[in-house]
């Protein structure tokens, strides 16, 4: 286990790295027990970002970060299901030999129904129980707080040309006192750092490992 000495810091958890983990964690429980060890290094090869983002949410949940508090908020859960959303409607692209460039008209398509949608959502709360307690979710409880969600979600807007719930997000966590905001966003990172962003702490999940272990 890695343990520091560190007071507890606030870790903010982008939609990308929660919706990542879910997506692995329902595709390695389709496999056997016993096959599952080999579906999962498999899985890593292919996608170097999920399997990362997975490898931290599975070391969260196994106790490894005790000195930190994890956390996201109610805008990040609908992010984490439209992520999900998302890839299941290429998924189904991709088994029909349709173009990635007709998603925006594909995704109204008869092939992609309420219910099945519905069923992902479900799934993604199911998924998450898993992880009640080890990552909390959080709101904003005060119209000063809230005030000052709205002022940095408005800088990120105008400062990193952030999408909007992306500036919302990152918004919330400068406004809710973050000091981490763990994200596989290269775009915003990037950004982040070009124009000096140093209200919070923007990292991938690698790095995170990375700096903790450095303190």
């Amino acid at each position: 286990m890695l343990v520091g000495k560190l007071p507890s810091q606030k870790v903010f958890i982008d939609a990308n790295i929660v919706a990542n983990w879910i997506a692995i964690t329902k595709r390695i429980e389709e496999f056997p027990e016993e096959k599952r060890g080999l579906a999962l290094s498999n899985l890593k090869d292919k996608n170097c970002r999920a399997s990362e983002a997975f490898e931290f949410l599975e070391a969260i949940i196994n106790n490894k970060f005790a000195d930190f508090s994890f956390v996201f908020t109610p805008l990040c859960f609908t992010e984490i299901v439209s992520a999900l959303f998302k890839k299941y409607i290429y998924d189904v692209m991709h088994e029909n030999d349709i173009p990635p460039e007709d998603y925006p008209s594909f995704k109204h398509s008869k092939k992609i129904t309420d219910e099945d949608l519905l069923i992902i959502a479900d799934s993604a709360k199911n998924q998450l129980e898993k992880i009640k307690g080890k990552i909390n979710v959080i709101a904003c409880g005060d119209l000063t707080t809230a005030q000052k969600i709205n002022s940095y979600s408005f800088l990120f807007l105008v400062k990193l040309r952030a999408k909007s719930h992306d500036a919302f997000l990152l918004g919330e966590a400068v406004g809710m006192q973050g000091h981490y905001f763990i994200t596989n966003d290269n775009h915003l990172i990037g950004k982040a750092k070009l124009v000096g962003i140093n209200e919070i702490k923007l990292v991938k999940p690698r790095h995170f490992f990375l700096d903790f272990k450095a303190k």
